[in-house]
């Protein structure tokens, strides 16, 4: 684990193993900061969650960041497919 990932190996382990078992080939990361507000992107194929989280916090400006928490997931359709959300704190 991170240093700086407060979130388990074996919960992000879990989310896509459920992903797996369910089908859904699709996956977005939502990353909530209480101050900035949420940002969200597509996880790249055979990327980790917490890798997704960091590029996402690079991408925005977010800098060092420490992952807090899994606050849930959405389900989505996009083009009739389903696809799936996680979303984690940060600060």
């Amino acid at each position: 684990m991170d240093k700086m990932d407060k979130v388990k190996e074996k919960t992000y382990r879990f989310l896509l193993t459920t992903n797996r078992r369910d089908g859904i080939n699709r996956v977005f990361i939502g990353v909530v900061d209480q101050h900035l507000g949420m940002y969200l992107d597509e996880m790249q194929k055979d990327e980790k969650i917490n890798v997704t989280i960091r590029r996402i916090a690079k991408k925005t400006g977010l800098g060092k960041i420490v992952i807090k928490k899994y606050l849930g997931r959405v389900e989505l359709k996009i083009n009739g497919q389903t696809a799936r959300q996680f979303n984690f704190e940060v600060e």
